[in-house]
C-alpha cells in the first residue's frame, strides 16, 4: 500500500525492511488518510518495518493531523542514517572511507535535510572529484556554513521539537545529556559512565549511554569505547546550563574528567610507562584543554582555586608534557590566585611549578626570570616535600641544571639535585625522572661515570629507543676522552653509529649524532690513516644528507662550511696515503665542526685548546691531573 504514496521507496536488509518518504514535508493532504492507515496497521502487521521521514531542505515537520500511535518517532539512528547516506550518494563504505563517513554522518543526522544535502554533494561531485577532495569540502568552515544557510532551516523550530524530544527522556538521560554538553570532546567509556552518575557501569550503559546513542543524540565508535554529544544537541543543551554554578561544573568536570583520566594518566607516567599514560592524554585531549582554558580565564574569586591548585599539584608533568604553552598560562594563572588565596606551602610550590614552565617548556629561555620564582621557592622546599615529595623532583633537577650552567653555583646545584635523588630512592626508583637527576648530577661531576652509566641503564630499561639518551651516550663518550680512556670512548662512539635508527632521528639535534660520532672517529684513527679516511667519507655523506633536508639558512651555512673542511682533509689524506708517508694519518688543527658537546667539554676541562684536541685525537697530556671535583668547586 505504501508504494502508492509518491517520492515513497523501500530498501530491506536482514532484519528491517524500511520505508522512506522523501521530501515529506511537501506531502499532499489526500495522502494523509493512507499514511494515518499505515501508522494504525502498517506497524502490527509489520513488526520489524521502519519509517523514515525525509525533510530535505525544508522546515521540521509539524506532526498535525497525524497520530502516530504507537508509533516511535524519533531522530534519525546512526545504523539508520548509514544506510541512507549509501544509498543517496552512490558512496560504499570500506576501511578508508568509514570514518569520514561516520564524521558526517555523526554531525548531520539531527539537522533535517542536512544529511540528504550531504549525500547529494557526494553524488554530484564524486565522478570528478576523489572522496577525500569533497570530505574536506565538507569540513571547511566556510563552506559548511555557506551550505548551512543554503538549508532553510527554521532553527527556533528545531529547538522547539527538541525541547520537546528532550522533556519525552527519563530524568536520567536528561541529567546525562546536560552534564556530557558541558564538555567540547569525546568520553571513554570509563569517563561517560562517571558523567552520567550512575553507580555501576552495566546500569549506566543500558538505562543511560545506549538509548542515547540508539537515538541519535550521542555519537560513539563502532566499539561503543568512546562517546560524544552530537553539536546540535550540545548548543541546544548548554542554554539550559547556562545558569548553572560555575564552581559546581569546574568541580564536576575535576572529579569526573580529571580525577578519572588526568589523574589516572600521571599515576601510570609515574610508573614509567609513558605511552600507556598519553594513550589516556588523547583519549581527553579536548576536554582536559577545556579545564585548562577555563582555569586561565576562572575570575579571582577564590571558588575555583583549591581545585585548579590540586590539579597543579597531582599532574603537573604530564600537563606540561602534552599541553606545554596552555599549562604556562594555567600554571602563572594559579600562582596568581595562590598570591591571594593560598598559604605559603601552595605559593612556594606555585613558584617553582611557573619557574619550571619557565625553562622546561617550549621557548623556556627566559632564565633570569625563572630564577626569581625559583628563589622565592626554595626557601619553602621542605615544605614542598611535605606536600608531595614526588612533585618536587623535576623543580629540583631544573633548578639545579639552572644555577650549575647558567650561574656557576655547581655546590647548591649538587646539594639539590641529592635532594632530588634521595626523594626517587623512597618513591619511584626506576623512572624518567630519576634518569634526569642522574644525567644533571653526571653534567655537574663531569668525569663521574656511574651517574651517566646508572641514567642509561634506566633509560634502557624504561625506553631504550627515547632520543634523550643519546645525550647521555655522548656525555660519556665525552668523559672518557678528558679521562684519556681512549678505547673507551671510541667504543661509545661504535655504538651509537651502530645502533642508529631513522626512528630516532626525530629533530634536527638528533638527526645530527651520526655526524657527531662520525666526526671523533675521525680523530681517534690517526694511528689508522686507512680507517680515518673510510671514516672521512662517510662523515661527508652524512653531512650532505643533512644538508639536503635542512630547510635553515643557519644550518645549512654550517653544513656547507663542515663539508669543505673534510673535504680539504680527505684531499690531503689521500695525498699523504699515495705517498706511502710514515704516520700518514692526519692531526687536527680545530675541535670538530658540528660537535657542541665539545664547545661545553673543554669549558669544564678547562684546558687549552690544543691540548683538548690532543685528547680527542688520542694523544696522552702531560698536564699535571687535578681532582675534578676541585675544578669544580666554586665558592658561593
Amino acid at each position: 500500500m505504501y508504494n502508492t504514496f509518491t517520492n515513497c521507496s523501500t530498501i530491506t536488509n536482514t532484519k528491517w525492511k524500511i520505508c522512506i518518504f522523501d521530501d515529506f514535508q511537501n506531502i499532499q493532504e489526500s495522502f494523509l488518510p493512507g499514511f494515518q492507515e499505515l501508522c494504525d496497521n502498517g506497524f502490527p502487521l509489520h513488526p520489524n518495518l521502519k519509517i523514515i521521514l525525509i525533510l530535505s531542505g525544508g522546515e521540521p515537520f509539524q506532526f498535525d493531523g497525524i497520530r502516530f500511535g504507537e508509533c516511535k518517532v524519533s531522530p534519525l539512528s546512526i545504523k539508520d542514517a548509514q544506510l541512507l547516506f549509501g544509498r543517496c550518494s552512490d558512496i560504499e563504505t570500506d576501511d578508508e572511507n568509514k570514518e569520514q563517513i561516520h564524521n558526517i554522518i555523526r554531525y548531520a543526522c539531527s539537522l533535517p535535510g542536512l544529511l540528504i544535502y550531504f549525500a547529494e554533494k557526494f553524488s554530484q561531485f564524486h565522478h570528478n572529484f576523489s572522496f577525500n577532495d569533497i570530505y574536506k569540502m565538507i569540513c571547511d568552515e566556510t563552506k559548511l556554513n555557506d551550505w548551512l544557510d543554503e538549508c532553510t532551516i527554521n532553527r527556533r523550530k528545531i529547538k522547539q521539537e527538541m525541547d520537546k524530544y528532550f522533556s519525552q527522556l527519563s530524568l536520567e538521560q536528561q541529567e546525562a545529556i546536560k552534564v556530557l554538553s558541558y564538555f567540547p570532546g569525546r568520553f571513554g567509556i570509563e569517563e561517560a559512565v562517571e558523567m552520567t552518575g550512575s553507580s555501576s557501569q552495566p546500569a549506566s550503559m543500558i538505562r543511560v549511554l545506549m538509548p542515547l546513542v540508539e537515538q541519535g543524540l550521542i555519537s560513539s565508535d563502532l566499539e561503543l569505547q568512546n562517546f560524544q554529544v552530537q553539536e546540535l544537541v550540545r548548543v541546544l543543551s548548554m542554554q539550559q546550563i547556562d545558569n548553572v554554578h560555575s564552581n559546581d561544573l569546574v568541580k564536576l568536570k575535576y572529579t569526573n574528567i580529571i580525577g578519572k583520566s588526568l589523574m589516572k594518566a600521571q599515576d601510570i607516567y609515574d610508573k614509567g610507562l609513558i605511552y600507556e599514560a598519553l594513550g589516556i592524554m588523547k583519549n581527553n585531549w579536548e576536554n582536559i584543554s577545556f579545564i585548562l582554558k577555563k582555569g586561565i580565564e576562572a575570575p579571582s574569586d577564590g571558588r575555583t582555586y583549591g581545585v585548579y591548585y590540586e590539579i597543579t599539584l597531582k599532574a603537573s608533568d604530564i600537563l606540561m608534557l602534552c599541553h606545554p604553552r596552555d599549562s604556562r598560562q594555567f600554571f602563572q594563572a594559579c600562582l596568581q590566585n595562590s598570591l591571594l588565596f593560598g598559604n605559603e606551602e601552595e605559593q612556594a610550590f606555585m613558584n617553582i611549578a611557573y619557574g619550571v614552565s619557565l625553562t622546561d617548556l617550549p621557548d623556556g629561555s627566559q632564565y633570569n626570570k625563572a630564577i626569581k620564582f625559583y628563589n622565592a621557592a626554595l626557601s619553602e622546599r621542605l615544605k614542598i616535600v611535605t606536600v608531595n615529595p614526588k612533585i618536587s623532583v623535576i623543580s629540583y633537577c631544573n633548578v639545579a641544571n639552572l644555577l650549575s650552567r647558567n650561574f656557576g653555583k655547581h655546590s647548591k646545584a649538587l646539594q639539590l639535585l641529592f635532594s632530588a635523588k634521595d626523594i626517587q630512592k623512597k618513591h619511584r626508583w626506576l623512572h624518567m625522572d630519576t634518569s634526569l637527576v642522574l644525567h644533571y648530577t653526571g653534567y655537574v661531576y663531569l668525569r663521574i661515570l656511574t651517574f651517566f652509566h646508572e641514567a642509561l641503564d634506566i633509560y634502557n630499561q624504561i625506553h631504550p629507543n627515547y632520543t634523550g639518551k643519546m645525550n647521555v651516550i655522548h656525555a660519556i663518550a665525552h668523559c672518557y676522552l678528558l679521562k684519556e680512556e681512549f678505547e673507551n670512548a671510541k667504543s661509545c662512539f661504535k655504538d651509537m653509529l651502530e645502533g642508529y635508527s631513522d626512528r630516532l632521528l626525530s629533530g634536527s639535534s638528533e638527526a645530527e649524532s651520526p655526524s657527531l660520532a662520525l666526526e671523533h672517529m675521525v680523530y681517534l684513527n690517526l694511528e689508522n690513516p686507512q680507517n680515518q679516511l673510510i671514516h672521512l667519507e662517510n662523515l661527508l655523506n652524512e653531512i650532505r644528507q643533512l644538508l639536503k633536508r635542512s630547510v635553515n639558512e643557519k644550518h645549512k651555512l654550517r653544513y656547507s662550511n663542515a663539508i669543505a673542511k673534510y673535504q680539504s682533509l680527505k684531499i690531503l689524506l689521500v695525498d699523504k696515503l699515495n705517498r706511502n708517508e710514515e704516520r700518514a694519518g692526519l692531526l687536527m688543527d680545530s675541535i670538530p665542526v658540528l660537535c657542541h658537546y665539545c664547545k661545553s667539554f673543554i669549558l669544564y676541562f678547562n684546558c687549552t685548546q690544543e691540548n683538548y684536541i690532543h685528547k680527542l685525537c688520542g694523544l696522552r697530556s702531560n698536564l699535571y691531573e687535578i681532582d675534578i671535583q676541585q675544578r669544580l668547586k666554586i665558592v658561593e
